[in-house]
């Protein structure tokens, strides 16, 4: 059969890319809240992912979960078990933090919006020491909640 075949084959112009070969994928918009829209539900995506890529990627595996990617790469920058049912939100913890500032520049911009800093230093470290886990769940909690 192959010989029959072998007068009608072409030679490949064109390397192959298999590392990005995602055959069925669906592109999609970011929204300012960094989130995107599959399925009547919305998933969250890193925070600054809006001011990086218009749109994303995705494509849905056998396991029922979601991969956002970024088409010209192939990186995979955020993947979410897909729930039942419709109108929910699909957030990972993570996505919401800025992980651009380490403990301690984020310990100094909070301080640094009180009147008395020396004064929240001093609690933002005992608040380090007693949570250290919880760290920057906390100082973010306090950030917020310092604007109002």
């Amino acid at each position: 059969m192959f010989s029959l075949e072998k007068q009608h084959l072409r030679p490949v112009t064109q390397d192959i890319d298999l590392i990005n070969n995602y055959e069925n994928s669906i592109t999609r918009s970011v929204h300012k809240d960094n989130t995107i829209r599959y399925l009547s539900n919305w998933y969250s995506l890193s925070l600054g992912t809006f001011n990086k890529y218009e749109n994303v990627c995705i494509k849905e595996t056998e396991d029922k979960h979601l991969l956002v990617y970024i088409y010209q790469t192939g990186e995979i920058i955020a993947k979410h078990k897909i729930p039942e049912g419709k109108g929910q939100l699909v957030k990972d913890r993570n996505h919401s933090r800025d992980r651009t500032k380490g403990v301690d520049a984020f310990i100094d911009t909070v301080a640094n919006q009180f009147v008395d800093t020396e004064i929240a230093y001093d609690y933002l470290d005992a608040l380090r020491e007693k949570y250290p886990r919880y760290i920057k769940d906390q100082l973010d909690c306090i950030k917020r909640n310092e604007k109002e």
